[in-house]
């Protein structure tokens, strides 16, 4: 088996990650049309950004690490090394030098194994914001607002374990996604917790996920996975591959599939499967003659 591929979904929390964007005096929440619907957004970029954050307060070694006085990526060595820096191995680099007389340009480039897609919210957004008032003398600043979005957030994450360096990363990836917290990196106002209540996560040769996006929400509002359940049923996905936790095994329980309540306990089973799966294979010596004894005359 070569990929891991996880669509996972945070609990039901107001958020208001703006990003740092304004409209005036109106702090905006990141919106995007889904299903011909207005839903808030999440961009693959700060959840790259708290993966690699997560890795660093983890003691990992990293290329770049964040430097929370300066709020800047300060690099660690003058070159990339895949080998030596998990950042490097799970979410590549690129660097160019500009072409001289005589000489051309030059890049050195490595992509990433680990590919992160947008969080986007499981519920339409209805447009609440919150208006302040500042104290004391008025002027234009006096009144601003913020957006908020009363929600969960599905998101979603593709590794390629043969395109690492040192394949062990892989758990380091796990354990980053199931404990992952504030997503937005400093443009992030408000606390709102990303570590999954649900996830489904498949460990496969098969080079494409097929089911990333899953979750939604039935008439009793309860989260589902019916499309999941169709991949299944028509056979694209086998449930042996699947890796099922959290909330929502109340109401999916796949016949040979592994489901757990709870999602350290999922990650757990997933990740021993894993280990045995990347162990070197023993090769036996079947065409190996056997040797005879030489008898002394």
């Amino acid at each position: 088996m070569r990929y891991l591929f996880g669509n996972l979904l945070t609990r039901y929390a107001p958020a208001s990650l703006n990003r740092g964007e304004n409209d005036g005096n109106e702090q905006l929440i990141q919106q995007i049309l889904w299903h011909n619907e207005p839903h808030t957004t999440i961009s693959p970029f700060s959840i790259r950004w708290k993966i690699r954050y997560e890795f660093q307060e983890k003691g990992q070694k990293l290329y770049a690490k964040w430097d929370d006085n300066k709020q800047t990526h300060i690099t660690q060595s003058e070159s990339h090394n895949p080998q030596e820096y998990i950042d490097d191995d799970l979410m590549g680099f690129m660097t160019t030098e500009a072409a001289k007389s005589n000489q051309k340009g030059t890049s050195n480039a490595r992509r990433g194994a680990l590919g992160t897609n947008r969080a986007i919210s499981l519920t339409p957004y209805d447009g609440t914001k919150f208006t302040y008032y500042k104290s004391g003398e008025k002027n234009n600043l006096s009144i601003h607002s913020t957006n908020v979005h009363n929600t969960w957030y599905q998101y979603c994450f593709a590794l390629d374990s043969k395109h690492l360096v040192n394949p062990s990363r892989i758990f380091n990836v796990i354990d980053a996604f199931i404990n992952l917290s504030q997503v937005g990196g400093h443009y992030n106002d408000s606390l709102f917790d990303f570590s999954p209540e649900s996830m489904v996560l498949r460990w496969t040769s098969d080079s494409f996920p097929r089911f990333l996006y899953c979750f939604e929400l039935d008439e009793n509002q309860e989260v589902i996975a019916p499309k999941l359940m169709e991949q299944v049923e028509a056979g694209d996905i086998e449930p042996q591959e699947l890796w099922i936790g959290g909330e929502i095994t109340k109401r999916l329980n796949i016949e040979n599939s592994h489901c757990y309540r709870g999602i350290k306990a999922t990650a757990k089973n997933l990740k021993e499967v894993i280990t045995k799966d990347l162990e070197p294979s023993k090769e036996k010596k079947t065409n190996q003659k056997p040797r005879g004894r030489i008898k002394k005359k």
